[in-house]
């Protein structure tokens, strides 16, 4: 029993050797950017890449647009916030090998526009560390003269304005896709 414990030890210290020297290799993938987790010396590159394509939303009321409140971190609230050309305004596309978009906020290439797995009418639109979950991916299609932004992984449910209320500070929400104004958004 002694020697299997220590086999095993040795083991899982020889995989942690091989991910921190480098010396096992991973297939390129066209999944999710995902930050490295190794500890605080990681170093995430701050530039998006140039093919990568950048998108400026605005509500069915123009002045009003898409922002990370406070160009805050993992967990922040996405809302509406008067156009003012910062960065939590700004979201940039990474296409999913799966399908859809991931959404990123101009600032931070490591966060994601997620609906936290939440699959339901009312969950929060936020911003979260990608991880690739379904709930991070998007797909926009025709809404009148705008779009709607839509979970790729439910086509049922868009990204809205709760009642309509567009309002600045107004946090956003998941919600049926109903074709309204409270779901268009123009580039």
């Amino acid at each position: 029993m002694r020697l299997r414990r220590w086999a095993i030890a040795f083991a899982v210290a020889g995989l942690c050797v091989m991910g921190v020297t480098g010396t096992a290799s991973a297939e390129p993938s066209d999944g999710p950017v995902v930050p490295p987790t190794a500890g605080p010396t990681a170093k995430i590159d701050p530039q998006f890449p140039g093919s990568w394509p950048r998108y400026r939303w605005h509500s069915a009321v123009g002045w009003l647009m898409m922002d990370v409140r406070l160009g805050g971190g993992h967990g922040a609230q996405v809302q509406l916030y008067g156009d003012n050309g910062t960065d939590p305004q700004l979201w940039v596309a990474e296409h999913a090998a799966e399908g859809g978009d991931f959404l990123h906020p101009g600032y931070n290439r490591w966060l994601c526009l997620d609906f936290n797995g939440e699959r339901r009418a009312g969950a929060p639109i936020l911003v979260n560390n990608c991880d690739g979950s379904d709930s991070q991916r998007w797909y926009y299609f025709g809404n009148g003269p705008g779009y709607a932004l839509s979970s790729h992984s439910d086509y049922a449910f868009c990204i809205d304005v709760p009642g309509s209320n567009f309002s600045l500070e107004q946090p956003l929400q998941l919600w049926n896709c109903n074709n309204t104004a409270a779901q268009r958004w123009t580039l």
